[in-house]
């Protein structure tokens, strides 16, 4: 049975494990969807692959100080097969 203690230091590298994982199988399933849609013929399967979805700041937030110029932007773009990993590897996280 596991110990239900608070820890901090604990929970952190939980927390920073479990965003690695995400961004590992969001990464890898991007990956794969995109070999997949070249193998794959077109129709609505080649679609699923390669259509995903798109958010963050675009264009980035600018702040010119005319001496100097700070941009800060991100974009994520997530499509259904690293979507797919990222819940699966999350499921198995929590398995763990």
């Amino acid at each position: 049975m596991r110990d239900r203690t608070f820890d901090p230091g604990r929970d952190r590298r939980g927390l920073l494990l479990a965003l690695g994982i995400v961004i590992l199988a969001s990464i890898i399933g991007n990956l794969i969807g995109r070999g997949l849609a070249v193998v794959v013929p077109g129709g609505v399967v080649h679609d699923l692959l390669i259509s995903g979805f798109r958010f963050g700041i675009d264009p980035p937030w600018t702040l010119n100080l005319s001496v100097l110029s700070l941009s800060f932007g991100f974009t994520l773009n997530l499509t259904f097969v690293g979507a797919l990993l990222m819940i699966i590897f999350l499921f198995l996280f929590k398995k763990a």
